[in-house]
């Protein structure tokens, strides 16, 4: 007896609401709770499909078995047929209803009469369970929107952003690693720099920029092996660079985004840096990882 996909989906994205903490109303929400889907799964699930899974992109293609385990997970649920076993949802339901036509006086069959009564339940706990985590948020301080750090945010020196990290008293101020998380660097660039380079759109906050060595009072040598280091150091270490950029529209520090290694588009004489995340949770770092290479 085959799922009845449809309303077992329905379910399935009020239960996601709930344990989320909101309605997928608009569709700014979706990258967020991919980040909400890995934290809870460890696994990548990517905000296209989301939005596909919600209605926001029609394009016909259905979820992936695979896809609607791990969903199912985010609930609490081992897997999709796990979950789908609590609603007792079934193609002979449909079915039964569709025979029936709905008539006052035709015998309604036990699958039936048993997901009348579960579906308001579902839909009861749901709503308790979502105004119960809103009721929460709307009470926390308004300083935890502090712990996010979006594009555009400007710092006036390197501390100023730097300590947000915990970091303090560090020597080299403009490529420091984050603490518990050795290859994830806070690095603190110069736009226009006269011998690291750092070129790229300022009107776009530089969705990528170009990093490399040029230094005219040192050999053509020096300068080739000093970027065929860092080139073969950024390919093992596979770093993340959560990047702040001084001079870009001022003279402050802009946070301009998470980048990582453009593998396509580097080599030995240079380094593409592409912009991966738009937004940091400071205290959720973990889920960056799924943004390497």
């Amino acid at each position: 007896m085959k799922t009845n996909g449809k309303q077992a989906q329905a379910a399935l994205r009020e239960a996601i609401e709930a344990a989320f903490g909101r309605k997928m109303e608009k569709a700014s929400n979706f990258d967020r709770l991919a980040e909400f889907v890995f934290e809870k799964t460890h696994q990548k699930v990517s905000s296209t499909t989301l939005k596909r899974l919600w209605g926001y992109v029609r394009d016909g293609i259905e979820p992936r078995e695979s896809t609607l385990d791990i969903l199912a997970q985010c609930v609490g649920d081992a897997n999709w047929n796990e979950f789908c076993k609590k609603l007792n949802l079934t193609e002979e339901t449909e079915e039964l209803k569709n025979v029936n036509g709905g008539g006052k006086n035709k015998t309604r069959h036990p699958l039936r009469r048993n997901l009348l009564y579960l579906i308001p339940l579902v839909l009861v706990a749901a709503a308790a369970i979502y105004w119960l985590t809103a009721h929460r948020a709307s009470s926390e301080p308004k300083a935890d929107k502090a712990h996010i750090l979006r594009i555009g945010q400007k710092f006036a020196t390197y501390d100023d952003y730097l300590q947000l990290f915990g970091v303090t008293d560090c020597e080299m101020p403009y490529s420091v690693a984050v603490p518990h998380h050795t290859n994830i660097i806070l690095f603190g660039g110069e736009y226009h720099h006269p011998k690291w380079g750092n070129e790229g759109d300022s009107a776009k906050l530089l969705p990528t920029f170009t990093y490399s060595y040029r230094n005219p009072d040192v050999s053509p040598e020096v300068v080739a092996r000093r970027n065929a280091d860092h080139y073969q150091l950024q390919r093992e270490s596979n770093r993340l660079a959560i990047t702040f950029m001084k001079n870009l529209v001022d003279s402050n520090f802009v946070f301009i985004g998470v980048y990582r290694m453009a593998l396509a588009h580097s080599d030995t004489t240079k380094i593409t840096w592409e912009r991966v995340a738009e937004e940091v949770d400071i205290t959720h770092l973990e889920y960056l990882e799924h943004l390497r290479n």
